[in-house]
This record gives C-alpha cells, structure tokens and sequence, in this order.
C-alpha cells in the first residue's frame, strides 16, 4: 500500500486499557469492542509491554466472551522492550531485544493472549542496536510464511535501522509506527516523515486509550 496514498487505518491505542477497571469485565470490554466496529474503527493497537501483558490479556478474554468479534477485529501488536525502567537498585538496565529467540517468544505470547490465530500486524516496538539484522528479518520471514503475523513492521525506526533489516529480509516491512502529533511535529522538519513515505510505508495514526469513549 503506498504511503502517498495516505489510505490507511486508524487505529485505536490500547495502552491504558489495564488501567480502566470498568473495561477489566469482558463483557463490557467485549461491548465496547462491538461499538467501535459500528463506528468503523477495526483496527487495535497493543504491545506486550503495556500492563506487562494485561492489556493483551483484557482484549483476548473480551474476545473470548464473544468469539465472533475475533474474525471481525485487526490487531496490531509490538514487542523488543525487553526492560522499561528498571528499580533503581536493581542492577538491570533498560535495553531492547529484536533476537529472533526474543521476538518468537513474544508473537506466541501475544497470540496466546489475545486469543486470535493470526496478529495482522506485528512490530517491533523499539530499535535494538544490537540487532543482527539477517536473523531477525529471517524470524519475521518465518512468523510471516507460518501464518502467525499477516505483516511485519517497525516502530520509533530511524530509516537507516529499517533499511537495513529491509534488506535482509524477504516480506517487505508494512509500516513505520512513530510520533507524529500537533504536539509534536518534528518528523516534518528532519526527513524522516519523507523517508517513510519515500520507502513507501504506512504512515500509521492513532489515537490512545480513553476510558468511556
């Protein structure tokens, strides 16, 4: 799909769900599931670091009280941060993890989770330096051809970072998820707004979690 179209999803940020104990019931988790395709919205944004999986955990037993939301919703979901502001004191460290070992685990997790049998969009959430770029595009080639991802992409990606696991893989990456708001308009002015669309990619919008809309 190219991004100078602009035809693209909106999709609808979950990560305050955990922290919405009216939605924490699956029926009316599930209920409002349901208006939200009535109003055309289709497409909902996870990570697997949100509520430390909870958010994910929500949404699946949503579908799970009504099955037949499952064929009707798209997902997102993104994984790699492997430790978000650790305990002082604790010795670790906040870092990030494309290792396909990392990235395998957290798409049968997700999957688990969300009680679907496909994710129709799996990113990575942030840049690992030291990724090893062939083995990771090679992963997502796999979950890809295996029927768990419909399509792999990025997210908070420099071009050069996506450029280069583009390169070793074969599945051409979908989308490039970053920051872009009347808040904060800098992809605008840096070229990495023109890069996106240059390479082709979704510039995905979306709006985050609110509780009773």
């Amino acid at each position: 799909m190219p991004a100078a179209a602009f035809d693209v999803p909106f999709l609808l940020g979950m990560m305050r769900l955990h922290e919405t104990p009216a939605m924490h019931d699956p029926e009316q988790l599930a209920q409002w599931i349901e208006a939200r395709l009535e109003q055309g919205l289709h497409w909902f944004d996870h990570a697997d670091i949100y509520g430390s999986g909870q958010g994910e955990a929500l949404f699946g037993a949503a579908l799970r009280a009504r099955p037949a939301l499952a064929q009707r919703v798209n997902v997102v979901t993104k994984a790699s941060i492997a430790n978000d502001n650790p305990a002082p004191g604790s010795g670790k460290v906040k870092h990030y993890n494309a290792s396909p070992a990392y990235l395998n685990s957290a798409i049968d997790a997700s999957l688990e989770r969300l009680s679907v049998e496909r994710l129709d969009h799996f990113l990575i959430h942030r840049p690992d330096l030291l990724m090893n770029a062939e083995a990771t595009g090679r992963a997502l080639d796999d979950a890809i051809e295996a029927g768990k991802i419909g399509a792999a992409g990025v997210s908070n990606h420099l071009s050069s970072q996506w450029r280069r696991l583009q390169g070793a893989m074969h599945h051409r990456l979908s989308a490039n998820q970053i920051e872009l708001s009347i808040a904060h308009t800098t992809p605008l002015f840096d070229g990495s707004f023109d890069d996106l669309c240059a390479d082709g990619h979704a510039p995905w919008r979306g709006r985050r979690w609110q509780a009773g809309r």
